[in-house]
């Protein structure tokens, strides 16, 4: 049921997302979640609160109909910054003022000021996702303007510079090395019961960072200083996909080459842009972070963790997890169990 004292709700109108979706609502501190399954679509809306007063907008959807989500409120001015993982919306103010479109892999950033309405519409029988991160715009104007390292002045700089604008929709380009951090953000936080707040936020940072540099052209994040074409790093942004979800194949950088036609060069050169790291060392994080969700979720003993994510050396796994997470693994298990414990302790007290 929506509840109007919540702190999300002063960024996003959920009364109107509420009776638009027609789904199950559930609405916390820092949690507002919209499940629905039923004529107009299915699929989630999921808002959360980080800490500086950012909140975050996710929506996967398909829906039945089209239908115009509303992703602003008519109570304080914003900056949203977005990212499009799937599909394509049609952005509008309510009094159709303003149009324009943001397609997949694309970014926009959104000025809304109160007490106009900022919407999105979504496409019948198209799947979409988005993501969005809002900023209360008085609130950052004040924090930067404390602050004289370089993230706060690049800040307050596009912040003023926007205030000048009268364009208050700017579509970004196809930037996938925010479309990265867009998506490790999205993993962090699809799961309801298990948020990593903290590596998420770590997540929304870099995202701001890119979009303000990218907004003054401060770099040349729009145009990615590589030889490798956006297709070729679309290519390698998928292969990373697959390696994720299938951590435990015996990879090398020929078959991957193989695979995705690129020259093992090309596809080391889109790592490190992507990702800031080698192939290799990709597929070892990526194992490293699969060992530690499996030792949160399963009851896996070390080595079974160890052959069912790839290695094939216990003690190579137990080095290289702890310079990753400065404890053995049969340590940080210990840690996880005690943790556990502690919770449904304490749980048990809440009770009586």
């Amino acid at each position: 049921m929506y509840r109007n004292d919540c702190y999300i709700n002063e960024f996003h109108d959920f009364s109107t997302i509420e009776k638009l979706l027609k789904g199950e609502f559930i609405n916390g501190s820092k949690l507002a979640f919209i499940n629905t399954n039923n004529v107009i679509g299915k699929g989630f809306i999921k808002c959360l609160k980080h800490s500086n007063g950012i909140v975050t907008f996710n929506l996967d959807l398909f829906p039945y109909t089209d239908i115009e989500i509303p992703i602003s409120s008519t109570k304080i001015d914003t900056i949203q910054f977005m990212y499009m993982h799937e599909g394509n919306v049609e952005y509008s103010k309510k009094d159709n003022s303003l149009k324009g479109t943001v397609n997949k892999l694309q970014t926009a950033i959104i000025a809304n000021k109160a007490p106009c309405i900022s919407q999105l519409k979504l496409k019948k029988n198209t799947r979409t996702v988005f993501s969005i991160i809002s900023l209360r715009k008085k609130v950052y104007t004040s924090l930067f303007d404390k602050n004289d390292d370089e993230f706060s002045i690049t800040a307050l700089k596009f912040i003023n510079d926007l205030n000048k604008r009268d364009r208050t929709f700017i579509p970004g380009d196809y930037d996938l090395r925010i479309a990265e951090h867009f998506k490790n953000y999205y993993e962090q936080i699809k799961d309801n019961q298990n948020v990593k707040y903290l590596s998420a936020e770590g997540s929304i940072y870099h995202m701001l960072a890119n979009h303000f540099r990218v907004a003054l052209n401060l770099t040349e994040a729009n145009k990615i200083d590589t030889k490798l074409t956006f297709n070729e790093l679309k290519r390698i942004s998928d292969l990373s996909d697959r390696i994720k979800s299938t951590p435990e194949i015996q990879y090398s950088i020929n078959m991957l080459s193989r695979e995705t036609s690129l020259s093992p060069a090309k596809l080391q050169d889109g790592f490190k842009l992507l990702f800031n790291r080698t192939v290799s060392d990709f597929i070892r994080h990526v194992r490293l972070q699969k060992a530690e969700h499996l030792m949160h979720t399963t009851d896996f003993n070390v080595s079974e963790i160890v052959y069912s994510i790839g290695f094939t050396s216990r003690s190579y796994f137990c080095k290289i997890f702890k310079l990753e997470f400065g404890c053995s693994p049969k340590a940080y298990k210990n840690r996880i169990k005690q943790l556990s414990k502690t919770e449904s302790l304490i749980a048990k007290i809440s009770e009586n």
